[in-house]
């Protein structure tokens, strides 16, 4: 298999002390927002806090030399656990290994990227690259989870798309409200290229969010009669 993951309940902290020791140099600073830049001169960068995921994307310079990332919060209270890192990969790659399963998303190419953990859905959280012009890229994962009953579930991506290809020409990637980004393809000199797979973060099965009038999985309402029999999801009033 092409990408080799290594999985450890080690806590975050340490992650990102072995990426920076890798690199050699210092991390950019991690707030909400823009990332960045990083380039092959500099240490990889990421999302802080762990109810994070990237939902946007810039780079500046030739061959898309200077990268950016947006940060933003995952919704419904979610929260990001089993982080990991890709191998690094560039478009040169793409003459050979071109499928390998990943569970959730069937199928990935040796010159791309989508997160996984142990089959199931994932989210980027970070980007780090080498190479001239960031030539070879690598992507730090999380699986998006939520607490239900004092265990983090894995929470499902739905919506999923690849973007068309995208450099230094295009304005910045933004995404909308609950689309996030869970892998990228290179193309072109130096991974100049980008596509992106952009996915949404389904409502939990107690939402009404994208239900209203029906009913949620998890036996709760979402109608005008919910309040009569007492059997409406918690955030009823708010979404609907």
């Amino acid at each position: 298999m092409k990408h080799t993951y290594t999985w450890t309940t080690t806590v975050r902290t340490t992650l990102v002390a072995v990426t920076l020791a890798m690199l050699g140099t210092a991390g950019v600073a991690h707030a909400a927002g823009w990332q960045g830049p990083i380039s092959d001169e500099t240490a990889g960068t990421w999302c802080g806090p762990s109810n994070e995921g990237v939902n946007g994307f810039d780079c500046q310079g030739s061959y898309c030399d200077n990268v950016w990332i947006r940060c933003e919060p995952m919704p419904f209270g979610m929260s990001m656990a089993s982080y990991s890192w890709s191998d690094f990969y560039s478009e040169e790659d793409s003459g050979f290994g071109q499928s390998a399963s990943h569970g959730w998303y069937g199928s990935d190419l040796s010159y791309s990227e989508v997160c996984h953990w142990r089959g199931a859905p994932s989210i980027m959280t970070g980007i780090r690259c080498n190479g001239g012009h960031c030539d070879n890229i690598s992507i730090e994962c999380g699986r998006p989870t939520m607490n239900v009953g004092g265990t983090a579930e894995s929470i499902e991506l739905d919506n999923c798309f690849w973007t068309g290809p995208r450099s230094e020409e295009q304005p910045p990637l933004h995404l909308g409200v609950r689309e996030f980004i869970s892998g990228i393809t290179c193309y072109g000199s130096n991974c100049d290229d980008k596509t992106f797979y952009v996915c949404e973060a389904a409502a939990p099965g107690n939402s009404c969010v994208d239900r209203c009038g029906g009913q949620a999985p998890d036996a709760c309402w979402c109608d005008g009669l919910c309040s009569t029999y007492g059997d409406c999801c918690d955030d009823y009033a708010g979404a609907c």
